[in-house]
């Protein structure tokens, strides 16, 4: 399993909001009213509604004045801009927001581009559409159930729209099947990730949602891109960095120490130390001590002990006693 922690993931969306913060702050803005304006509704409705309730109002008497006609038509003008802000929500906020992880997910590797926002839209919208409606479903069904079964499965599906925004061509099944493989083990360490920004969320709310929009959203918002990313096994800072692409592969390994340096090739490897340097050929291999001065061409063939002075010149053929001592 990949290991990671908070303070490194942190660190790295700290990073990358510096680098892009305006597009990075622009996306979470548009991300936020996607998420979030809902829920606010709903609370401020449920508010209106216990306000309301604590009013000494004659309810028999406001309900004999009420025409049903009037009623029935306004429960169907509720009812269909109900169902059709579902319709908005599955159609196009979703692909939106698998637009906005994706955009997220992008500045991760360099800057991103705001034509990934609508990119979804383009690219297997249709499996996009289906995709989050599932998830979505499943969510909500298991919420039933209790609230803790609904918050497992949504971390447990939290990888959904990234997977979607990167991989278009993964069906439904394959994308809940990764998401659940990634965020196998990993769910209670995301969830203390997500409680970390606490005080941020705090300070974001006393300063009238100020600090939340200009860096807090933004700064989760990277802070999970970077977490997809370590998960997803290519973040330059993990797996895809120092351990493959950098160090281990491609500098002191092959090309570096192992094979182009001292080890094989160039310096000390075969072209120096062994091939061409003291070992074989070189100064010390068959040209130089070997074969050119002390074994073949020197010492051995024709100075001291083939040709010249010690063995044939002086005691055997051409040396002191043939030329010297016999004849003259």
């Amino acid at each position: 399993m990949i290991t990671w922690t908070r303070e490194e993931l942190k660190s790295r969306g700290k990073a990358t909001v510096k680098m892009y913060y305006w597009k990075l702050v622009l996306v979470s803005l548009i991300l936020s009213a996607i998420t979030g304006g809902a829920t606010s509704a709903g609370r401020n409705g449920v508010k209106n509604s216990q306000s309301a309730s604590t009013g000494n109002v004659d309810v028999s008497g406001v309900l004999s004045g009420i025409n049903p006609m009037a009623v029935m038509v306004a429960s169907i003008a509720v009812l269909v801009i109900l169902l059709l802000a579902f319709a908005i929500r599955i159609f196009a906020l979703n692909v939106l927001v698998v637009g906005c992880k994706g955009f997220f997910s992008q500045s991760m590797n360099g800057e991103p581009e705001f034509g990934t926002l609508v990119t979804s839209f383009t690219g297997n919208y249709w499996n996009c559409v289906k995709t989050c409606f599932l998830r979505d479903l499943f969510v909500g069904l298991w919420s039933l159930l209790f609230v803790i079964p609904g918050i497992v499965k949504s971390y447990e599906y939290r990888m959904v729209p990234y997977l979607l925004a990167e991989h278009p061509e993964m069906s439904s099944s394959e994308v809940f099947a990764q998401s659940k493989q990634m965020m196998n083990g990993n769910k209670w360490a995301a969830f203390v990730l997500d409680l970390s920004f606490i005080g941020w969320a705090l300070l974001g709310a006393i300063t009238m949602g100020l600090v939340f929009i200009f860096w807090t959203s933004p700064y989760m918002n990277a802070t999970d891109a970077a977490l997809y990313h370590r998960l997803s096994g290519q973040d330059s800072y993990g797996n895809g960095g120092y351990d493959q692409g950098g160090y281990s592969q491609t500098g002191y390994a092959q090309d570096g120490y192992t094979q182009t340096g001292y080890s094989n090739q160039d310096t000390t490897g075969w072209d120096s130390y062994d091939q061409t340097g003291y070992s074989n050929q070189g100064t010390t291999g068959r040209d130089s001590y070997d074969q050119g001065n002390y074994t073949q061409t020197g010492y051995d063939q024709t100075g001291y002990n083939n040709q010249g002075s010690a063995d044939q010149a002086q005691n055997g053929q051409s040396g002191y006693d043939q030329s010297y001592f016999s004849d003259k």
